[in-house]
């Protein structure tokens, strides 16, 4: 399991803010993604594996490793 931290502005994943399914992720929050990181590019954290693989852009994704977290992720 990959954990990012949202470097960014709030962001809802999955579906539009308000919507069942949404996962809003406020700005400084970390979560955990399903799946490892299966490839950096330049731009990117591609994680997952199989039919079930996203891009995670790296202007609003931070790779977190266990040393680094000062706080608790949150499952998503």
């Amino acid at each position: 399991m990959a954990k990012l931290k949202n470097k960014g502005v709030a962001v809802s994943l999955f579906r539009p803010e308000g919507e069942a399914g949404a996962f809003p992720v406020d700005a400084g929050e970390v979560v955990t993604v399903q799946g490892d990181v299966s490839e950096e590019t330049d731009d990117a954290y591609i994680i997952g594996s199989d039919d079930n693989v996203l891009a995670w852009p790296k202007s609003q994704w931070e790779l977190v490793t266990e040393a680094a977290s000062a706080q608790p992720a949150r499952e998503n």
